[in-house]
């Protein structure tokens, strides 16, 4: 009997060795909400409809932070659990004796998941699973957003996906015939409201101060769509301190992360209309550019149209050439393999603005397939740059084959540092990919097709990525004398509008347990510095299942693997091997060490007769993690070399025949100004000698490749009066150029511009104030 391959873009759930979904006949779900955390409890229930006895595992995807805390299966008379062990450990079992129930896939295609192989199922045989798992939870439009994990029916393919699922009747699979799910809600200031995207029972408040609260789905739902619900606290800018019990150690595990209380402090900052409506000036923007084979085909339907490269090397010259000054930035170009214009991010000037847009246009549709995630790997392995918080736009046709899903989940995992902004370019682009990754961080997502305007959607990207972000985040913590609060998680560089950030630390020592503590949290945000104070109870909670400890001990691991190869110091440093394995049996998280097998309940004994799981190891993961490891499947080269190629390319310039505020943008240099020339001159309806002679002060020449000060101002200063005169029905189109051509101007105090003004009113005819320009 063959081995099954496991592939993300599956299912998940029970499912046999063929990958067929088991039949799920009941889900029973309550969830515990504690402020930014949720405490999952399910109750699961398969029956078999094959004909003949199957070999079953199950599968549970634990993207972000998600961690298994519980898992009981019972098929038949046999109960099992999971136990950590050693992966060279776990291995051997199988090896050795044939009996190895595998495991929590790392360094695997897809988000890390929770696998374990159950064994065979007979004929109309009933499976029962208890899982339990805690994770951290995301926020979306100000409300903390609870989803439940794809684990209630068959994880099909998005419906833009190529792969074709079997049909789900074929064993089973699909929407269970009885669901419910009720969710006990608790958070300090008060409970508003809940909504969903299916029935509600209404919203219980099971306290008079509103601070606990119970909520439930209305029976009787066929859910084909995965369930979201949307909790809006009180309150919820303000800070909030959690205290967790640690466990009780013996003398031996005294330095265990696992064995002092921590301490959580959630930072959910609030950003007023006025600063969300300014832009910053700071940042540091990072642009990948799939140059995939996919990206050699046409934008549309037709064989010989646009190619899809060619419009996103347009929308990436856009946004290059829109970006502020003062800022940084850096282009990677990503396929199969991936580079960088420069070796690290730049300062955004002429000069590597000119570079970046030469390099671009050079390039070709010819790095074969599409790997994401190792680019993105790179890109967060660098620290952010102080006072410019970071900034990732992602132009792509969605094709991407071997790590979209681990891509996804790295975005997710890194949320906290980066926002996301993606553009999927051409029709059938996969829309689900790119909107999930701009999702998960908060970003803005946008389809672009054949016959799309780019300058408003790059002008809506780029205007979001500018919003000002909280800053020289600092946390001082005050407790009674006998007790220290030691940081376990590094204090964030920023946090974006709509993001939460969440900090850990640990508290050692005695005190009262009636003692109180504080966190003073001091920020800034749009120029103003602003200061934070929550009290809080130094009694910990004993009955929240060590969530905080285990969430913690899971950015440690992951912290940890990224620092260190440790399939290479296995044999060489065991003493690192050993810290970070003891870690990861001590709080009960998985590592890169170590695999989960099946045991059974009352023995603790690996259960006998169980298939091996096999999956398909992505090169991208392996090679982020710093282990050589080859293809397990050669890539083939699909496309034509016409595709890869393209033919008749339309640059920018051809575009810009079409739009003269496309013509303005292409322009326009790093530094806001423009110059004095026959394209700018033909974008004003006028003619180079109108220009030139209505000029207030004249200069030599009025072609000379060097322009001066005087005729960049007089250019600019034109351009702005026409935009202000003509082009009012798109200003939300050019406002960004307007700004940072006005920028310019009045960082050269010396210039006339009551003369520069009253001309081009002039000459354009118009009758525009200093104070309308911003000048």
């Amino acid at each position: 009997m063959g081995t099954p391959e496991v592939k993300m873009e599956e299912y998940c759930g029970l499912l046999t060795t063929k990958q067929m979904p088991v039949a799920l006949k009941a889900v029973s779900v309550e969830v515990t909400v504690r402020g930014w955390l949720a405490e999952f409890s399910f109750t699961l229930e398969y029956e078999s409809r094959e004909p003949r006895p199957a070999d079953v595992f199950f599968l549970f995807p634990t993207e972000g932070n998600c961690v298994v805390t519980h898992f009981l299966a019972q098929i038949g008379k046999t109960e099992m659990e999971f136990a950590l062990e050693e992966q060279f450990k776990a291995t051997g079992l199988y090896r050795y004796n044939a009996h190895n129930g595998l495991h929590l896939c790392k360094n695997q295609e897809g988000p890390d998941l929770f696998r374990l192989s159950l064994g065979s199922l007979a004929p109309g045989g009933i499976a029962s699973i208890r899982l339990s798992c805690i994770t951290e939870l995301s926020v979306q439009r100000g409300a903390v957003q609870l989803s439940l994990p794809t684990i209630i029916s068959s994880r099909c393919p998005p419906p833009d996906s190529d792969s074709v699922p079997a049909e789900p009747s074929a064993s089973g699979g699909g929407v269970p015939s009885s669901l419910s799910l009720s969710a006990h809600i608790i958070f300090p200031s008060g409970i508003d409201t809940v909504r969903a995207n299916c029935p509600l029972s209404p919203l219980e408040y099971l306290t008079p101060d509103h601070t606990q609260a119970r909520v439930s789905l209305c029976p009787g739902q066929q859910f084909n769509q995965k369930v979201e619900l949307l909790i809006y606290y009180r309150n919820p800018h303000q800070p909030t301190v959690t205290v967790e019990a640690g466990l009780s150690l013996d003398e031996s595990q005294k330095d265990s992360l696992m064995k002092d209380p921590v301490v959580m402090l959630g930072l959910f900052p609030e950003f007023p209309p006025e600063v969300l409506s300014s832009q910053s000036s700071c940042g540091e923007f990072l642009f990948l550019l799939d140059c995939s084979g996919s990206m050699g085909l046409p934008m549309g339907s037709q064989k010989r149209g646009r190619r899809r490269l060619e419009c996103a090397k347009d929308v990436l010259q856009l946004l290059l050439r829109s970006l502020p000054v003062g800022c940084y930035f850096n282009v990677c170009m990503f396929g199969m393999e991936h580079k960088s214009v420069f070796p690290e991010s730049v300062r955004y000037c002429q000069d590597t603005m000119d570079i970046a847009i030469t390099m671009i246009q050079e390039m070709e549709a010819n790095m074969k397939d599409t790997m994401i995630l190792l680019p993105l790997w790179k890109i967060h392995n660098k620290p952010c740059l102080p006072a410019h918080p970071r900034q990732v736009f992602l132009l792509t046709d969605g094709g991407i084959t071997w790590d979209s899903m681990r891509g996804t989940a790295f975005v997710k995992r890194n949320a906290l540092s980066h926002r996301c902004f993606t553009f999927g370019i051409g029709e059938g682009s996969a829309s689900a990919m790119v909107t999930d990754l701009a999702k998960e961080a908060s970003g803005l997502s946008q389809i672009i097709t054949e016959t799309d305007r780019l300058l408003p959607k790059v002008v809506q990207s780029l205007r979001l990525a500018l919003q000002p972000a909280v800053q020289e985040i600092s946390v001082r913590w005050d407790v009674p004398p006998g007790l220290e609060v030691t940081p376990l998680t590094p204090q964030p560089f920023v946090v974006f509008p709509g993001h939460r950030a969440l900090l850990y630390a640990q508290l050692r020592g005695q005190c009262d347990s009636a003692a109180v503590g504080s966190a003073h949290i001091q920020y800034t945000l749009g120029g103003q510095s602003f200061t934070k104070e929550v009290s809080f109870s130094l009694k910990p909670q004993k009955d929240s299942g060590l969530a905080l400890h285990r969430l913690h001990a899971r950015a440690v691991i992951r912290s940890m693997e990224k620092q260190h190869d440790y399939w290479s110091d296995y044999f060489r440093d065991q003493r690192k091997v050993q810290e970070l394995v003891g870690l990861s049996f001590d709080s009960g998280v998985a590592c890169v060490i170590t695999d989960y097998i099946t045991v059974q309940r009352d023995t603790k004994k690996p259960v006998e007769g169980l298939s091996p799981i096999k999956t398909f190891q992505s090169y991208a993961r392996w090679t982020c993690e710093g282990v050589a490891c080859s293809f397990e499947e050669k890539v083939e080269d699909w496309l034509p070399d016409e595709a890869v190629k393209g033919t008749d390319p339309s640059p920018l310039s051809s575009a810009a025949e079409e739009s003269a505020l496309l013509k303005l943008v292409t322009l326009q240099k790093a530094d806001g100004s423009w110059a004095v020339d026959s394209a700018l001159v033909s974008v004003l309806g006028k003619t180079d000698e109108e220009v030139n002679g209505g000029m207030p002060e004249k200069t030599p020449s009025f072609v000379s490749p060097l322009q001066t000060q005087s005729q960049a101002a007089w250019a600019t200063v034109l351009v702005l009066l026409w935009l202000h005169t003509f082009q009012l029905d798109s200003r939300d189109e050019w406002e960004l150029m307007a700004a940072k051509a006005a920028s310019w101007i009045r960082a050269r105090p010396g210039l006339s511009m009551t003369q520069y003004l009253e001309a081009g009113n002039s000459l354009l005819g118009c009758q525009v104030k200093p104070q309308t320009l911003g000048l």
